[in-house]
C-alpha cells in the first residue's frame, strides 16, 4: 500500500474517499443524526436565502 501511495496519491486518496463514502451508506442512520440534520439544513437554506436576497 505505501508503494501504491508513493506512485499514485491521487488515487489512492480517491480510493479511500469512495470506500469511506460506501461505508457510511451501509452504516444505519443514528437518532442524533436524525435529530441535528433538519435543524443543519434549514439553517443552511436560510443563510442562502439571505445571501441571494
Amino acid at each position: 500500500m505505501k508503494k501504491m501511495w508513493e506512485r499514485d496519491p491521487f488515487n489512492f486518496a480517491l480510493g479511500a474517499t469512495t470506500v469511506g463514502f460506501l461505508l457510511g451508506l451501509i452504516v444505519p442512520v443514528t437518532r442524533l443524526e436524525t435529530e441535528k440534520i433538519p435543524a443543519a439544513v434549514e439553517a443552511v437554506r436560510s443563510s442562502l436565502q439571505e445571501s441571494t436576497a
